[in-house]
């Protein structure tokens, strides 16, 4: 199971990216903004609360990810009365567009000519963002961290992606077989065609995952360095696989959970085993953080979490950008100094939301700033 680590083994991916502009058209508050970058280094974006400072995150993310911050659902992102939207994203390598419109499927558009499924421009863009409920990542169960992971991999390897979408959608057809056809022929046939496209990726999704939390293990004890945190901070994946097997053979682990999530079915019982049950052991001084970390503690564990996934994300060819937004309140002033030193030593463009940007101005050269009220660029001001 070859995977795509560098940028120059996946064609999908393409150079570093400094986003020159972003049009926001009907998307959640905002009627029409236009974000002019002039391709800047970073990029504040400054206003009250509820003034739609988020909102040109969520669009980056949508754009980079195909999902928003709180929702998948196309209808959620348009603005009030209006019967879609549209996000239109440029940059030196290409431009980009996803559009909208109720009672419509996404479309996704690359160079301005039409992709056949919007899902063809997952892992162009790449980006990790920063927000106050990262937190989840650390206090809330195994799906939020698998989602953590998820995201992060479907951007830096498209055949995780792929791999990822098609066991969803085996497994639940395979599921649906069990429920409801088992007592007939062709039933069992389709069960089993769907058994064998399950079975085949589980061992590339338990290897990436594994993988990936490795690679995530060592960022995360640099940047504990960095950052001059006490305690020993330790990531480890936890795959849900049932009977014996050595670490490493995915294949005998695959074939291990298959089986015995296929005999849980058919007692009518959910699996306990799969992709769908791992986690990820989240510790400081080798106890779990959500259990007893403090709230200070957990929340310097996500902002690390998050600044490994941007090492992750990069490679010699591709930085991705780093949306934060507004997730410093909590911190006193030395850990907020040291973090915002690791933020701008990221060779990707950043982009910066908060009620109030002063104190990030006196710390960053090459910026632009957007005043924005009401989903309404009042203003933008370039030094």
């Amino acid at each position: 199971h070859s995977q795509c680590w560098n940028v120059g083994e996946c064609p999908l991916l393409l150079l570093a990216l400094i986003l020159s502009s972003l049009r926001l058209i009907s998307f959640r508050n905002h009627l029409d903004s236009l974000l002019d970058t002039r391709k800047r280094k970073v990029v504040f974006l400054e206003g009250p609360n509820g003034a739609g400072k988020t909102s040109v995150l969520e669009a980056i993310h949508l754009m980079a990810t195909g999902i928003g911050f709180r929702t998948r659902r196309d209808a959620d992102f348009a603005r009030f009365g209006a019967e879609g939207y549209r996000i239109d994203l440029r940059c030196d390598e290409f431009d980009a567009a996803i559009r909208h419109k109720e009672g419509s499927r996404r479309e996704a558009f690359l160079r301005q000519a039409p992709l056949p499924k919007w899902t063809d421009l997952i892992g162009r863009i790449r980006m990790t963002v920063l927000k106050p409920d990262d937190l989840a990542i650390i206090e809330d169960g195994p799906a939020e961290r698998r989602r953590y992971l998820d995201i992060m991999l479907s951007q830096k390897d498209r055949s995780y992606f792929d791999a990822l979408r098609r066991w969803k959608r085996a497994a639940k057809q395979l599921h649906r077989g069990a429920t409801r056809y088992s007592s007939s022929r062709s039933g069992s046939a389709v069960s089993a065609s769907f058994a064998t496209l399950v079975a085949a990726e589980l061992p590339r999704i338990f290897e990436s995952r594994d993988r990936c939390c490795s690679r995530l293990a060592d960022s995360v004890k640099s940047l504990q360095e960095e950052l001059a945190l006490p305690g020993i901070l330790g990531l480890e994946y936890r795959p849900a696989v049932p009977g014996k097997w050595e670490p490493g053979d995915w294949e005998t682990a695959a074939k291990n959970c298959f089986r015995e999530s296929r005999r849980c079915e058919a007692m009518g019982q959910p699996s306990p085993w799969g992709p769908g049950r791992d986690d990820v052991a989240v510790t400081l001084d080798g106890v779990l953080l959500r259990q007893f970390g403090s709230q200070g503690q957990k929340r310097l564990a996500s902002l690390v979490l998050r600044l490994a996934e941007a090492r992750f994300l990069t490679s010699d060819d591709q930085s991705p950008l780093v949306l934060v937004d507004d997730v410093l309140g909590e911190l006193d002033r030395d850990r907020k100094n040291a973090f915002l030193g690791l933020l701008g030593g990221v060779s990707g463009q950043i982009w910066l939301a908060d009620t109030a940007t002063k104190y990030y101005e006196e710390r960053f050269q090459n910026w632009a700033k957007f005043d924005i009220k009401s989903g309404t660029l009042q203003g933008a001001i370039y030094p």
